[in-house]
């Protein structure tokens, strides 16, 4: 299998984090076995012990922090520091420019999350908080029912395209006025819009490798997962991409946790085999090659990355706090 290696070290990795984070909720295991597999990196149980108490002292004295570094996404943010190679500097970044970005948008684990992604890619923290709010300010202009402060980490993340901000917003409207006639109106669809204003995709074509897919018996979700698919609708000739969806699919449906009543459903299968063939060929040089023109650079296609991450981690944090 094209993929294999990289799913084989997403299923070690989710055992190894299950064994680690006993009363993590298990949706987020495989985000986190997403991060691993992606860095090409095997989970240590030592590491994640020493991040977790680096995040612990340096949150415990301070409320805000300590609320929105310690929440939901708490064993994200450890195993985000864990992949760094110097997670007390990762961290100490992260805070200052957490702090910052606080002076103009309300605080929150999206907001936490959204300033240790940056912090791998910009130092310019005054900059980048100043565009991010006037990205923020057009998307609650366009779509004020549909924005909400969760959103704010989606302008962080925009702010990063080398894109003038007023063709970005244009981009991205255009591309939802698209996407909405096929999967509807919704956060998911202006994620979408947002991954492909980033990687100068294609509306059609993404709809064309969806309809594709289910003529082949493949539903794809038209929630969380659209992200992920605007990628990787990106990354080849569609049959060739579509086999490899297929060929991780049945792998993953082998597995643990993939299989019976209480497993994760279809699409979310389906899903994780979007991302897991996403990481393979971005990590390629072949894949880059074709990727990074001149008009996508390699920060957009790792931003559009992020923003799929971010979608996930959205949306299943809204299903544990709807069960709760």
């Amino acid at each position: 299998m094209k993929n294999q290696q990289i799913c084989e070290l997403f299923i070690e990795n989710r055992d190894i984090l299950k064994k680690i984070f006993i009363f993590t909720d298990h949706q987020i295991y495989h985000i986190c076995a997403m991060i691993f597999a992606d860095k090409g990196q095997l989970a240590d149980p030592q590491k994640l012990e020493d991040c977790k108490n680096l995040l612990k002292n340096a949150t415990k004295n301070t409320f805000g922090l300590s609320m929105n570094f310690r929440g939901y996404s708490h064993t994200i943010f450890i195993c985000m520091l864990s992949i760094s190679d110097n997670p007390e500097q990762k961290l100490e970044q992260t805070i200052k420019l957490y702090s910052e970005l606080k002076a103009e948008f309300s605080g929150s684990e999206y907001l936490a999350l959204g300033a240790m992604i940056m912090t791998e890619y910009t130092t310019d923290y005054e900059q980048i908080t100043t565009r991010a709010k006037e990205i923020y300010t057009d998307m609650r202009a366009n779509h004020p029912f549909l924005t909400s402060n969760e959103d704010s980490v989606f302008s962080l993340l925009l702010s990063l395209s080398e894109k003038s901000t007023k063709l970005l917003n244009e981009e991205i409207e255009k591309h939802y006025e698209e996407c909405k006639e096929k999967f509807g109106k919704s956060n998911a669809v202006q994620a979408l819009s947002h991954v492909l204003a980033l990687t100068d995709g294609n509306a059609h074509d993404v709809i064309n490798l969806y309809e594709d897919l289910r003529n082949r018996g493949y539903k794809y979700g038209t929630q969380f997962e659209l992200p992920a698919l605007g990628i990787v609708a990106k990354l080849g000739e569609k049959n060739d991409i579509i086999n490899e969806l297929i060929e991780v699919d049945q792998f993953l449906s082998n597995q643990k946790g993939y299989q019976g009543i209480f497993s994760l459903s279809k699409k979310q299968r389906l899903m994780h085999a979007s991302c897991l063939v996403m990481s393979n060929h971005l990590n390629k040089s072949d894949t880059n090659i074709n990727l990074y023109t001149s008009t996508i650079s390699a920060i957009a296609i790792a931003i559009a990355q992020q923003i799929a991450l971010i979608i996930i981690i959205a949306s299943s944090t809204a299903v544990t706090n709807a069960n709760n």
